[in-house]
C-alpha cells in the first residue's frame, strides 16, 4: 500500500526518557573479567544494572534481574 509504513513493535530500550549517560570504567571491567566474552557480559550486566537503579529498582530487586 503506497504511503503506508509499517513500525515494527518497540522494544524496551527504545525509551522515550532514560539516563543521559551510564559511566563503565573499562579497567575496572578488564581487572575482573578473562575474555571478551565475560567482558561483553559484564557490561550488559552492568548496564541492565544501572537502568534498574534509574527506573527505582533497589539492590535486592535487581539480584532476580
Amino acid at each position: 500500500m503506497p504511503g503506508f509504513m509499517h513500525h515494527a513493535e518497540k522494544s524496551f530500550f527504545d525509551l522515550r526518557t532514560g539516563p543521559d549517560y551510564i559511566v563503565l570504567y573499562q579497567k575496572n571491567i578488564e581487572a575482573v573479567c578473562s575474555s571478551d566474552a565475560e567482558i561483553r557480559d559484564q557490561i550488559r550486566r552492568t548496564v541492565i544494572h544501572e537502568l534498574g537503579h534509574y527506573f527505582g529498582m533497589d539492590e535486592d530487586q535487581l539480584k532476580d534481574v
